[in-house]
């Protein structure tokens, strides 16, 4: 008979120690593992974008109201300007700066410009530029209701060409009703003999809104329209409203 082999014995020590070992699927989650993660979710939630929080702070605010916008009166806005230019000096064969006049006459209603210079007829050319000077203060301003030029007459001047005054003047008024229709002109020319003084050579604009505003001509309308010659322009505000207001007098 042949004798039967019992089966070598299974190694259960294997088996065990292999079935001991811990994985990574059946290692039971320790507490600390659960506090640590759930501080890691904790702070995922508290940390948040800076730049999100600006912008929803912004955009919870209220809007702010937008300010309320009204247009200044041509005599405002010159008073704003005026201390940026009060005098100016025009160097001889330099270019002529309008700042100094246009801070005050654009788009003011002026009702009556005054033009003092004893020279500004004198001859066709200083008539020439004394239009000139009136067609731009013409073109800057919103109306020009009147003019007044004061100057000397004919026998007061030395000119090449001798004219009397009567032709001065006629020139004048024929040449101004061409080129400044809508502005009524007052000329007064003066006698030398008669003491007039005219030594002073200014523009005056007196102003709708009340006061007037004075430039000083030290070479009169040929230095501004002339780079012949220098000049220095000096201008000046004068607001009677105010004066009398504060019980002072007006000239």
């Amino acid at each position: 008979m042949y004798a039967s082999e019992r089966p070598a014995p299974e190694d259960n020590s294997l088996i065990r120690e292999s079935s001991d070992l811990p994985t990574a699927e059946h290692r039971p989650i320790e507490r600390e593992d659960v506090a640590n993660s759930a501080s890691v979710e904790n702070t995922e939630e508290e940390t948040e974008d800076p730049a999100e929080v600006l912008s929803s702070a912004r955009s919870d605010d209220p809007a702010p109201a937008r300010p309320i916008l009204s247009l200044r009166t041509p005599m405002e806005a010159a008073e704003a300007r005026a201390s940026y230019v009060q005098r100016v000096v025009f160097e001889q064969y330099g270019q002529r700066d309008w700042t100094i006049f246009e801070q005050y006459a654009r788009d003011a209603h002026i009702t009556l410009l005054e033009i003092q210079d004893p020279y500004c007829c004198a001859d066709e050319q200083s008539r020439g530029r004394l239009l000139n000077f009136a067609v731009r203060f013409h073109q800057l301003a919103s109306e020009i209701s009147s003019a007044h030029v004061v100057t000397f007459d004919a026998d007061s001047v030395q000119t090449r060409d001798p004219e009397s005054t009567e032709d001065q003047r006629r020139d004048l008024e024929q040449r101004w009703q061409r080129m400044l229709t809508s502005i009524d002109l007052r000329l007064v020319q003066k006698s030398r003999r008669s003491g007039g003084d005219l030594h002073d050579r200014f523009v005056k604009a007196h102003l709708s809104g009340g006061g007037c505003v004075i430039w000083d001509l030290g070479r009169g309308i040929d230095g501004i329209m002339s780079a012949r010659w220098s000049c220095v322009v000096n201008a000046f505000f004068d607001d009677a409203s105010q004066r009398l207001r504060a019980g002072g007098s007006t000239r």
